[in-house]
């Protein structure tokens, strides 16, 4: 696992990193984003990314905690932390985007979008709702 020196770091210094970081994820096409990350994070940094990315895709997908404890290689008291930070909105950013990343998510949100045109009154064609999806 990483670690990060324990020498403490001037708040305003601290503050002008990370927004640095932000503009990099901001600002930064998709290609470049990912050659910067790259080169930035360790294998092992960006397998914890990864391993996290998945658990909060499979938690919201309704798998078990044993389950992803399986599957991901972590333990279940892992699972299980994770689970309580979700379900407390902790990741409630990155599970929004987890799912409407994913195939069930892009589903969802075209049966969402249905639904609503049904019942809105709405005078869009269908036809036309079909081919923005």
């Amino acid at each position: 696992m990483p670690h990060i020196s324990k020498k403490s770091l001037n708040q305003k210094i601290l503050n002008e990193l990370e927004k640095h970081l932000r503009s990099i994820i901001e600002d930064s096409g998709t290609k470049t984003r990912t050659l910067v990350f790259e080169e930035l994070l360790t294998k092992t940094e960006r397998v914890m990314l990864a391993k996290r990315v998945g658990l909060l895709f499979l938690l919201k997908k309704g798998v078990s905690l044993y389950r992803v404890s399986e599957l991901l290689g972590i333990s279940p008291s892992t699972a299980e932390r994770f689970k309580h930070a979700m379900d407390s909105n902790k990741y409630r950013h990155t599970v929004d985007w987890v799912w409407k990343q994913s195939k069930e998510g892009a589903f969802e949100a075209f049966l969402t979008s249905l639904v609503s045109l049904a019942f809105t009154g709405r005078t869009k064609s269908f036809k036309k709702f079909l081919d923005e999806y």
